[in-house]
């Protein structure tokens, strides 16, 4: 931010949720989830499986990202992308995964510690 504040760089900064979507190999849905159904193995969730956890899609928030720096005046400032308004219990996303996997759905739990 001292570049930016400095006028050397143009600075925007923007926070997001974890993403998930096409191109997101690395993000926890597809590593814990998704490959694992692939390999005919549990779905694990590190997180409470009954509370709602936000998600942002990939190609929305590059869209949102490709405006904002194109728009002069957003820089400076920190922006916070939103997640996707279908926000889901972790027990939701893993079934939903599941089915379109075409996977048996099976949960289960990382070990803590």
């Amino acid at each position: 931010m001292d570049e930016g504040e400095s006028g050397n760089l143009k600075v925007i900064i923007a926070r997001t949720a974890e993403f998930c979507g096409l191109y997101t190999p690395s993000s926890s849905a597809n590593v814990m989830a998704f490959k694992n159904f692939r390999k005919g193995k549990k779905a694990q969730l590190p997180i409470n499986d009954n509370v709602s956890h936000p998600l942002t899609c990939a190609q929305g928030a590059a869209q949102a990202t490709a405006i904002l720096g194109n728009t002069t005046s957003a820089c400076k400032q920190v922006w916070q992308l939103s997640p996707d308004r279908n926000i889901l219990a972790g027990r939701e996303f893993i079934e939903r995964a599941a089915k379109v996997s075409g996977a048996n759905c099976v949960i289960g739990f990382p070990p803590v510690g």
